[in-house]
């Protein structure tokens, strides 16, 4: 039904995966990891920008305020060095215009959408 949903859920929940894992483990590499999968969940739909406050709080909950601060500041790095190569080649805000328009239209107009045999302007689970 939704072509882009699953990719940005995937990446998103494995994004979450990953800081998890550097919260409890306290890998080193497990930093960046999230941030490069957050940005591609981010890629195709904006949506998943309102998990960002979990790559904050998630130090927070643990009390590790050094992770939030060293570890938070490469997160970020990563994060805007990964969206950035990932718009670069599609013209980068020309890209981020585009997609926020597409989403907007489809929002506010619909799209048509076939579900069981029948075609919604939208779709019924939504």
């Amino acid at each position: 039904m939704a072509l882009l949903d699953p990719v940005m859920v995937f990446f998103a929940l494995a994004a979450l995966f990953a800081i998890w894992v550097w919260i409890r483990t306290d890998r080193w590499w497990c930093v960046p990891v999230p941030a490069v999968l957050m940005a591609a969940s981010v890629t195709p739909k904006a949506s998943t920008l309102v998990l960002l406050p979990v790559f904050v709080l998630a130090p927070v909950l643990f009390g590790r305020w050094r992770a939030l601060v060293v570890g938070g500041a490469v997160w970020a790095a990563t994060f805007v060095v990964a969206v950035v190569a990932l718009y670069a080649p599609m013209g980068m805000r020309s890209a981020v215009q585009y997609m926020l328009a597409f989403q907007s239209g489809q929002n506010e107009h619909g799209h048509l959408i076939s579900t069981a045999g029948h075609t919604y302007q939208f779709a019924p689970n939504w």
